[in-house]
């Protein structure tokens, strides 16, 4: 990391209390950038390896390690994808164009969906055993919580509905990578997408959510 990222990261850091939406945005948009480093760092040295191995005609006489670093290829290319996926969703949010498309869906398929794509991070799901109805946009809140369990490293799931208050709470506990928690461009497009839901995303990942939408 160099001097100007490091300044970045700290004032992020001591702002984060005091911090709006729109300079949450770009302070992920800069970590984004940095992150970027990190899986083209490796590509790099992939091909560097591969051409040295191409110049000896040592690719196939080397059949574990030629598999082995076409896995670390595979795996740097898909963290690519998703930096730029993210990227892409924090620029609709910043750009006031992040759209949500309402249906009427229960919230535990959504909540079982994003659990299965983030399989290793999640020990428990506690889901009820009647639907949770509600109007969302399904595939937006799948990555929402998709969003917030790829942060974690061990964590469980709770859903519990609050009919009375109208709403339903998902509270996410357990370990997590250490993060800024107001600059994680993952936090930061979970925090857009449930907030257009008109819900509210808490410390310690605890999302509520109305059961109606108000317009």
């Amino acid at each position: 990391m160099d001097e100007a990222e490091k300044k970045d990261e700290a004032e992020g850091v001591a702002r984060v209390t005091d911090e709006s939406p729109d300079d949450a945005g770009v302070r992920a948009l800069r970590l984004i950038r940095h992150d970027f480093k990190t899986p083209l760092t490796s590509l790099r040295i992939l091909g560097q390896i591969f051409k040295t191995s191409l110049e000896k005609g040592t690719l196939a006489t080397q059949p574990e390690r030629t598999a082995r670093n076409i896995t670390i290829l595979i795996e740097q290319i898909d963290k690519l994808v998703g930096l730029a996926d993210n990227l892409y969703e924090i620029s609709l949010a910043q750009s006031g164009l992040l759209n949500i498309e309402r249906q009427h869906a229960d919230l535990r398929p959504i909540l079982i969906d994003a659990t299965a794509r983030n399989e290793a991070q999640v020990r428990e799901v506690d889901l009820p055993a009647q639907p949770v109805w509600g109007d969302w946009d399904v595939g937006k809140l799948t990555q929402a919580f998709g969003c917030l369990l790829a942060e974690a490293v061990s964590v469980s799931l709770v859903l519990r509905p609050e009919p009375e208050g109208n709403t339903a709470s998902v509270l996410l506990t357990g370990e997590y990578k250490p993060f800024n928690e107001k600059t994680s461009p993952s936090r930061y497009i979970a925090r857009q997408i449930i907030e257009k839901h008109g819900g509210n995303l808490k410390d310690r990942f605890e999302v509520t959510l109305p059961l109606k939408f108000n317009q």
